[in-house]
């Protein structure tokens, strides 16, 4: 029997209860698909059987719906090669905010609204070359015209021959400056926001994975009825790289992902030397914002790994006319499209070339990734890139691929290479046990020793707190890059 997490009730399928709704004093608690990431982030993992649809709503208003408007400054801008959300698709895109910067020193800038691709300045403002005698007007469509008659009347007043003059307006003003749009800046409660929908994603997941609500003591408190409320327990740990593997892989996966940006969550547990256990979740949105989310300090359940990653990009198939491939190429179509040849049940070529066609019109993208595939060939990047770093000449790399990569090798430091080339020869061979969970690191005395990586990272966030904004930075501007470059698509 699945019960709602939050009210605790019984879930009833809606079928069930519309067609026996006589038989019921009150509403049901009614079973919901709950996106585990959530639908306006473009996730597509759903669970049954957790919650249920009265007590979703209550949750997508108060947590999901302020935590995923955070990200419009991202969905916004890559919604055209985004897959498609399965419902909600809004018809009135969202207004960013931000600055246009007049040029590199970013000294100088206009406050600036931005929709649907479009930037228009807060407050309009005009520009004149008397030298030309140009007059440029720059507003949105909706203040343009009456801005206008502002602007020549004062300029009549200043005496100003407007008849002579050539008028210009611009309502998309982004070609004018360098644009910079709001992520945590003037958002109230942005943290409170942020933390509450990480957690609820790896609430959510560890419920779908088997955990109970009595181990997520850290996350959530069960009330003495038995209904539940999410909690803020300070159990959110920033991620940045400390293995040597993860400092070259995090900041090169722009480069070496064909994915690039994922979402990716692994629930894991991890043991003490004192025979205790914690349950953590990690959780990485758009390959980007990362983090711990420490479920349970003393967990006392089963271990468990479980993972889930998927693409956000469109997946699109291309149009290839199967009739007019050469019939030994066939199969060539059959393994890189995954067609199942079992299904054939006919006896010629034509047959045979009828079947290919319709499984091929027939086939549906697939966003869900295979972590551990994607993870064995970054590291197979990262371990040839290392090889090349050693032994290829500088002025040679300009013609191989992942160049970059390459020379990001250029520091290494040598005390890493034996903790980088284990970790990463570990994952190139199916090993999934370290990818951030633990890692290694040269104890001082020429041996390496496996560390937890959240702990490791609450140890050096004491020593050095700007570290994880700087971290921060550096993706945010690995992101911005991909968007820059998607723009025009």
């Amino acid at each position: 029997m699945s019960k709602c997490y939050i009210c605790n009730r019984e879930l009833i399928e809606r079928n069930y209860y519309e067609q026996n709704i006589d038989s019921f004093n009150d509403k049901p608690a009614i079973n919901h698909k709950e996106h585990i990431i959530p639908n306006a982030l473009h996730g597509r993992f759903k669970a049954e059987n957790i919650l249920c649809s009265d007590c979703g709503g209550i949750l997508s208003k108060s947590i999901d719906s302020p935590f995923c408007s955070l990200f419009n400054v991202i969905t916004e801008q890559l919604k055209h090669v985004l897959i498609t959300k399965d419902h909600g698709k809004s018809n009135e895109p969202p207004v960013l905010k931000g600055y246009l910067y007049k040029d590199e020193s970013f000294k100088e800038k206009i406050e600036i609204n931005y929709k649907d691709k479009k930037v228009s300045p807060e407050n309009p403002y005009y520009e004149l070359d008397t030298s030309t005698n140009k007059l440029t007007i720059f507003a949105n469509k909706r203040r343009a015209k009456h801005f206008k008659e502002v602007v020549l009347n004062e300029l009549r007043e200043k005496g100003i021959k407007t008849g002579e003059l050539v008028i210009e307006v611009k309502t998309d003003i982004e070609d004018q400056r360098f644009l910079g749009l709001f992520f945590t800046e003037n958002i109230q409660d942005f943290n409170a926001k942020f933390k509450k929908g990480f957690c609820k994603i790896a609430v959510e997941f560890a419920l779908h994975k088997g955990i109970k609500r009595e181990g997520l003591k850290n996350v959530l408190k069960i009330n003495t009825d038995q209904t539940a409320e999410h909690i803020d327990s300070k159990n959110l740990i920033p991620f940045f790289p400390l293995s040597s593997f993860d400092k070259f892989y995090e900041t090169n996966r722009l480069d070496i992902e064909t994915n690039y940006p994922t979402h990716e969550i692994i629930l894991f547990t991890q043991h003490y030397t004192n025979n205790t256990k914690k349950l953590f979740c990690f959780i990485s949105l758009f390959s980007t914002f990362q983090y711990y989310v420490l479920l349970n300090d003393k967990y006392t359940g089963p271990d468990v790994v479980e993972t889930y990653c998927q693409t956000v990009l469109k997946q699109e198939f291309p149009d290839i006319n199967i009739r007019s491939i050469r019939p030994k190429h066939l199969s060539i179509i059959v393994h890189n499209f995954g067609i199942d040849t079992s299904k054939y049940k006919g006896e010629s070529l034509s047959d045979y070339i009828d079947f290919i066609e319709k499984e091929y019109k027939n086939l549906k993208a697939k966003y869900e990734l295979d972590i551990f595939g994607e993870l064995k060939e970054s590291a197979s990047v990262l371990l040839t890139s290392f090889t090349l770093s050693k032994s290829a000449k500088t002025e040679l790399l300009e013609h191989i691929s992942y160049r970059n990569v390459i020379k990001s090798f250029a520091d290494f430091p040598e005390n890493q290479t034996i903790a980088f080339l284990r970790e990463a020869q570990a994952i190139h061979e199916d090993s999934f046990i370290y990818y951030k969970r633990s890692f290694f690191e040269d104890d001082g005395h020429g041996q390496l020793e496996n560390l937890s990586y959240p702990d490791e990272l609450i140890k050096e966030m004491n020593r050095n707190s700007q570290i994880c904004k700087a971290y921060g930075h550096l993706k945010f501007g690995e992101l911005s890059k991909f968007i820059e470059k998607n723009k025009s698509k």
